[in-house]
């Protein structure tokens, strides 16, 4: 496996972003505004699907504006660490990332911070075509190639999972590739595996497949790695000069979040209004997966969006020793559940 494109994923794409001058002066002018007390637009780096549909239905029905934020979603399909890396440039003030790739940027000394926590379960899994090969467990990612978009939550986390199963990373194949093109890769045989979370790739890939009995699923969260996932991203600076709106987020999404687990067929329509393009079917296999999710045990026991600084600090070790960083990043750097509504700040 190529581990050396995976190391410092954020922080690699950060440098791409930051090629000119405009990042850092756009960063200063929101610093400026913020310092004086103006309000500014609260760009997010969110991308329109049935795992963002409470974010897109609360914007559509302006209870963001009845919070007194003004949003505007800046996005495109390349990836967890392209969103945090758009955080860190200053491009964006809060986007939809990957808790694994914060605390890689924080072991690098990126001033990020998660400060929403997305799934109640890690989401992560790999998918065959079940006609050619069935996925019984990570010993046979050795045997297969795999096509991986890079600065993906699959990419990052691939070698967590092969580490916690006692394979070295490098003994699995993998093939880099554009987010767009490996659903394709794995139907004309390309590539033996693909990313495939359940809540998201997972729907597209069975729809073009043609069901979901045509793939093959390995999930990481039943072989050892069920790590904290998609997190909300943002930075230190932003929670510094703008905790309100901190604040005022999290309480929306919260709010948005549980109407979509009583409204399903409307969170669909949210994200059928905002990107007319995507196929309505696999849409609602995303937000009734995304549900899925967020009905698990551990958001009745810590409450929505809230992180557990136990887990955590397991989650960091694991990340930790799977990339063999030098520094462990503290706990406090990584995330914090300071802005989170109610009880759980």
């Amino acid at each position: 496996m190529h581990t050396k494109l995976l190391r410092g994923v954020a922080l690699v794409a950060a440098a791409v972003l930051v090629t000119t001058g405009c990042a850092a002066a756009e960063k200063a002018n929101e610093q400026k505004a913020a310092a004086s007390g103006k309000a500014t637009v609260l760009k997010i780096y969110v991308g329109p699907s049935g795992t963002t549909s409470a974010i897109y239905l609360a914007e559509q029905k302006g209870w963001f504006a009845d919070a007194g934020l003004q949003v505007e979603f800046t996005q495109s399909k390349q990836g967890a660490g392209v969103a945090l890396a758009s955080v860190e440039a200053g491009q964006s003030q809060i986007a939809a990332g990957t808790f694994a790739d914060v605390v890689l940027a924080r072991a690098q000394d990126a001033k990020v911070k998660a400060f929403m926590l997305r799934y109640g379960e890690s989401p992560v899994a790999v998918a065959s075509l079940t006609k050619n090969t069935t996925l019984d467990s990570p010993a046979d990612l050795t045997s297969l190639v795999g096509g991986i978009p890079e600065n993906t939550t699959i990419s990052t986390l691939l070698p967590v999972l092969l580490k916690a199963n006692g394979i070295d990373p490098a003994d699995a194949e993998t093939v880099s590739m554009d987010y767009t093109l490996f659903v394709q890769s794995l139907l004309r045989g390309q590539v033996d595996y693909i990313s495939a979370a359940v809540n998201d790739s997972w729907c597209v890939s069975s729809e073009a497949a043609g069901g979901p009995d045509e793939l093959s699923v390995l999930r990481f969260s039943e072989n050892g790695v069920n790590l904290y996932d998609s997190v909300w991203i943002t930075s230190e600076d932003f929670l510094a000069d703008q905790p309100d709106q901190a604040r005022a987020f999290t309480d929306v999404l919260t709010r948005a979040e549980e109407y979509v687990q009583e409204h399903p067929d409307e969170a669909t329509q949210a994200i059928v209004k905002a990107a007319p393009e995507l196929e309505e079917k696999a849409v609602r296999c995303q937000v009734d997966g995304t549900n899925e999710l967020n009905r698990t045990e551990y958001f009745a026991e810590h409450g929505f969006g809230a992180f557990d600084p136990a887990k955590a600090a397991d989650d960091i070790a694991t990340i930790v020793d799977a990339y063999s960083l030098d520094v462990t990043p503290d706990i406090a750097d990584v995330l914090t559940n300071d802005y989170l509504p109610g009880e759980g700040r």
